[in-house]
């Protein structure tokens, strides 16, 4: 459809408006928030080139005017993206100058429409637009484009056409503004939408972070159950080991009781053959000396009270001696390491002596 508008436009005279205004309406910002008034703009443009080509001193104002909005699209489209001042600017200056020109031309379309051919009242419809559509295909693609609010905008306008023009800039600023409101929204709810997307990221990192944390406690528990099963299989070897030292603890206990009664009982034997032979030394001493024994027995038990007396003399004599305190407590180690040495062997000693007779 462009490359057609392009074929036909040298047959218009106002060639250089029509394509000022096709490049300032290609700007990014324009075509955002302006789309039903330069549609508008654009096919009362066409109808009023089309039909009254006579009209030399409309067409140098409206080049005039595209001239303006053209330079003013220029200087923002070679600025950075689309921001609130650059809003602001365009709601407070470029604003005026497009509804003034879009006022102009329907004007200047009732009073031609008024000197044409037509006899019959004009009607307010809501079908013109498309009609001066239908007039020429180049502006199809960009009509068929165009919102609800575009629609709405036409239809207004052409609701107004017997009214005042101030009723109508009055409709069409409450409509801009809505228009402004309406994208001031959309922005709003883009940024929002940025940062739900920003916040559903993060969660499904922490997701990610708490789900390897979770692996990393499962893993943990894992070798604490295994340490757990070889601690309890250890405390088992343990127990079993205590078990047997203290079957061994109290086996050797034993064995001490019957060594300690051992040494007892060869105590008492060793004294007993000492009295023993004690007495046998007496009375053979007796005999020898025709005495009788009678009288050496008599003293304490087996005559050991004189014994004792002797003893209690030497012991005297061997302390003021110091070589034979070492000897004595020799001998004494001697008796009882031999007995502990080799307990079956000094068990039947213990037991059994044989005595002489």
């Amino acid at each position: 459809m462009k490359n057609k508008a392009s074929m036909e436009a040298p047959q218009l005279p106002s060639l250089s408006a029509f394509s000022h205004f096709q490049i300032f309406k290609s700007q990014s910002m324009l075509q955002k928030q302006w789309t039903p008034f330069f549609s508008l703009s654009l096919a009362l443009f066409v109808f009023l080139s089309h039909h009254f080509l006579s009209e030399k001193m409309l067409e140098t104002d409206l080049e005039a005017r595209m001239q303006i909005l053209r330079e003013s699209g220029f200087q923002e489209s070679q600025g950075d993206d689309d921001t609130f001042a650059q809003r602001a600017e365009w709601f407070y200056q470029g604003r005026p100058l497009l509804l003034s020109l879009c006022l102009d031309l329907y004007n200047g379309y009732v009073t031609l429409l008024g000197r044409s051919s037509h006899q019959t009242r004009l009607k307010p419809t809501t079908s013109l637009p498309n009609q001066l559509l239908q007039d020429d295909d180049d502006c199809i693609s960009d009509i068929d484009s165009v919102s609800e609010v575009s629609s709405e905008v036409e239809s207004t306008l052409s609701f107004q056409q017997m009214k005042d023009p101030t009723a109508v800039s009055e409709k069409v600023d409450e409509l801009v503004s809505q228009l402004v409101t309406a994208s001031l929204d959309k922005e709003i709810l883009k940024h929002e939408l940025l940062h739900k997307d920003q916040q559903f990221h993060e969660a499904s990192k922490t997701i990610e972070l708490l789900k390897k944390f979770v692996m990393l406690l499962e893993m943990e528990k894992e070798v604490a159950v295994e340490e757990n099963a070889n601690l309890g299989y250890k405390l088992t070897s343990l127990l079993e080991e205590n078990r047997e030292l203290a079957t061994e603890a109290l086996f050797m206990k034993n064995e001490a009781v019957g060594l300690a009664r051992c040494v007892l009982k060869m105590r008492d034997d060793h004294f007993h053959k000492v009295c023993i032979l004690q007495n046998r030394i007496y009375s053979l001493q007796a005999s020898r000396n025709s005495e009788p024994v009678s009288d050496k027995v008599s003293y304490g038990c087996f005559g050991l009270d004189k014994h004792k007396t002797k003893k209690k003399k030497e012991n005297k004599t061997e302390e003021k001696k110091p070589g034979f305190k070492w000897l004595k407590k020799l001998n004494t180690i001697n008796l009882f390491t031999k007995c502990s040495l080799n307990p079956s062997a000094a068990a039947p000693s213990c037991c059994t002596f044989d005595l002489p007779y």
